[in-house]
């Protein structure tokens, strides 16, 4: 029945507990809490402030639930959120769309098998190291770290160095291996020699994350993650943990069957920031149209906007994609 319920409990670690365990009981709109900036009423009173408190008191404000504001109280995360760092795709197309790539963001890429996922990632990886400073983590599940190193100085070749092997020698190969490594920022997940489970792979991230300071993660794919390894059987609830409270960004390479279902997961989109489909006619008679890849955006929480971003051409004799008409 009272117009106004005021609270003045201790300014310390039990009286905040108090508060915290009562404050919810009481008819919204009638309780207000009073914070000290002594211990208590009893500590003001000897202190000599007994107007401090009484200010105290009549200035205590209503008590609203974590998570509810009003919109005056927005300022500091309405300007904060319009300063989020953003990092360039190397596709002008894409950006327009997305807008670039932020961290803690989780971004899909989801193709049929043999369009082009890992090149797609290694065209970012590349694109990552040659525009920023950050060290980019890179875990290709179904390759040995020689094949990932080998396509990696293929980019500094500019050209597909897997087809040349027999006609290199070891100079020449050892230079385009040199010229790769530019400031030793992209770091390896090597299969050998670890268990295969979920908590491991986790562990290896964290590592790659907070150890060697890697800023982007480019996991391909979640298929091998969900099909091989102990302790992540179908479930996404396990992968995205590899993502809580990590200031970085991960590319999640997925698998698709019956036209644009994820394979693995049925929870995987709800989760991302971004998905964007691959798609390319592989048995197009006109080899340009075969090489051509078309990249969708199907989800964009950042600002919304989907539908086709761009044309990537692969040219198979450098081995890069490049945005095409």
């Amino acid at each position: 029945g009272y117009d106004n319920i005021i609270l003045c409990l201790d300014a310390d670690a039990a009286g905040e507990k108090a508060v915290n365990a009562i404050r919810d009981l009481f008819t919204p709109n009638k309780l207000k809490i009073v914070h000290l900036p002594m211990k208590d009423a009893g500590a003001m009173l000897n202190a000599g402030k007994v107007r401090e408190f009484t200010k105290n008191w009549w200035d205590a404000k209503p008590y609203t639930p974590a998570g509810i504001v009003t919109i005056d109280q927005t300022w500091d995360d309405v300007f904060k959120y319009t300063q989020t760092p953003s990092v360039a795709y190397p596709w002008t197309g894409l950006n327009n769309l997305l807008m670039g790539q932020r961290k803690k963001e989780i971004n899909i890429w989801a193709a049929d098998t043999g369009v082009g996922k890992s090149q797609a990632m290694r065209e970012i990886q590349h694109h990552l190291i040659q525009t920023t400073e950050a060290r980019v983590g890179c875990l290709m599940m179904e390759e040995s770290v020689a094949k990932t190193t080998l396509g990696w100085m293929s980019f500094h070749a500019n050209k597909r160095l897997h087809k040349e092997m027999q006609y290199l020698s070891e100079e020449e190969l050892k230079k385009y291996w040199e010229a790769a490594q530019i400031g030793n920022r992209l770091i390896l997940l090597d299969h050998k020699g670890w268990q295969n489970n979920l908590d491991t792979l986790k562990a290896r991230i964290r590592h790659m994350v907070h150890s060697m300071g890697c800023e982007y993660i480019v996991l391909d794919h979640l298929h091998y993650v969900l099909s091989s390894i102990s302790g992540a059987t179908g479930d996404w609830s396990g992968i995205d943990e590899l993502m809580t409270d990590r200031d970085v960004c991960l590319h999640l390479v997925s698998h698709t069957s019956e036209g644009r279902n994820l394979r693995g997961s049925k929870g995987i989109s709800k989760l991302s920031d971004a998905v964007i489909y691959l798609e390319r006619d592989k048995h197009a008679e006109c080899p340009i149209l075969a090489n051509t890849t078309t990249v969708t955006v199907d989800k964009n929480r950042w600002c919304g906007d989907t539908g086709i971003a761009c044309y990537l051409y692969y040219d198979p004799a450098t081995g890069r994609m490049t945005e095409c008409a």
